[in-house]
């Protein structure tokens, strides 16, 4: 399969463990403070608000992601510009 659809594949996946960890509440413990973790579906209104919410401060925050899309940009840039003038 294509690899977007192994990427939607993954996501789908991601979302019903952890409906199903919810359900059966499934918990773990943080090795460092010994707190009790719950685990939280990400099948809920709650879920996707909280993601709305935090997506671009989670994009500017992730300094290896914003790095590798400024990388990204810069390397197309003069071909796409390369591009137009050619053609």
């Amino acid at each position: 399969p294509a690899p977007a659809l192994l990427f939607l594949y993954l996501i789908i996946a991601i979302i019903l463990i952890s409906a199903l960890c919810q359900v059966f509440a499934i918990q773990g413990i943080h090795p460092a403070t010994q707190e009790v973790l719950q685990v939280n579906s990400l099948w809920s209104f709650e879920a996707l608000r909280w993601w709305l919410q935090n997506a671009v401060k989670n994009f500017i925050n992730f300094a290896r992601l914003a790095r590798y899309w400024w990388l990204c940009w810069g390397w197309e840039s003069p071909n796409t510009v390369a591009f137009f003038l050619l053609y």
